[in-house]
């Protein structure tokens, strides 16, 4: 495995990003307002998704792999196997009925398994990457430098610095203070509306605008101060 830094990361994710920009040019957009998982998956990195029930007591919410394996699924409420190949995400199919902003992070969270992968295969090995959430519904990584390096690209990949930046003008009144910018909102739902604009959680929201250097000040206000 590689001991990428979070710099090298974002270089990762702004040169695929500026792919996908590429692509929705390409079909006439002149302007991207947010990124589509399944449009990074399919039409930038060729992968397929697939969505299945991948476990009986929803503690599975994701499968890829970078070979080639017959994993149990069950659709139908029974175990059946299914071909999971190396160019392929399973995806729990509730996701798209319950949450969409867990159902884009696990899509582009087993697609940054998969740019892993594809890139550096001398350094990632080929087995069954899971996804798994707990009795809460709360998604649960697992502490190890792999999982962190597709967390941290995720996140990423679906909000990159130019995407959020653009939703906070359009959600937050903006001053300019010196070298730093404040964007203040007297509506306590404009953090969610911002995070459902932008099709992810509040909770990759919040930790998304800290790794950027934007700065939530807690205050009646909603001050949230960024440093160009």
């Amino acid at each position: 495995m590689i001991d990428f830094t979070k710099r090298q990361l974002e270089d990762l994710a702004h040169s695929l990003v500026e792919k996908y920009y590429e692509v929705q040019r390409k079909r006439g957009f002149k302007k991207v307002e947010r990124i589509e998982p399944n449009i990074m998956l399919k039409d930038v990195l060729g992968l397929d998704i697939q969505y299945h029930t991948l476990s009986l007591d929803d503690s599975v919410i994701g499968y890829t792999i970078g070979s080639h394996i017959e994993m149990e699924v069950f659709d139908t409420g029974s175990p059946v196997s299914v071909p999971l190949d190396g160019n392929t995400v399973f995806i729990e199919s509730k996701l798209r009925r319950m949450n969409k902003g867990r159902e884009n992070y696990t899509i582009m969270h087993e697609g940054a398994h998969q740019i892993f992968f594809k890139l550096f295969p001398d350094y990632y090995n080929c087995g069954v990457r899971v996804l798994r959430c707990n009795n809460k519904g709360e998604i649960t990584v697992e502490d190890s430098a792999e999982e962190y390096q597709a967390d941290y690209l995720a996140s990423a990949l679906l909000m990159p610095r130019e995407i959020v930046i653009a939703g906070l003008e359009r959600y937050y009144r903006s001053k300019q203070y010196g070298s730093k910018k404040h964007y203040v909102s007297w509506d306590k739902e404009s953090f969610k509306k911002l995070a459902d604009y932008l099709g992810v959680s509040k909770q990759a929201l919040r930790i998304r605008i800290c790794e950027l250097g934007i700065i939530i000040d807690r205050t009646p206000s909603f001050i949230i101060e960024y440093e160009d």
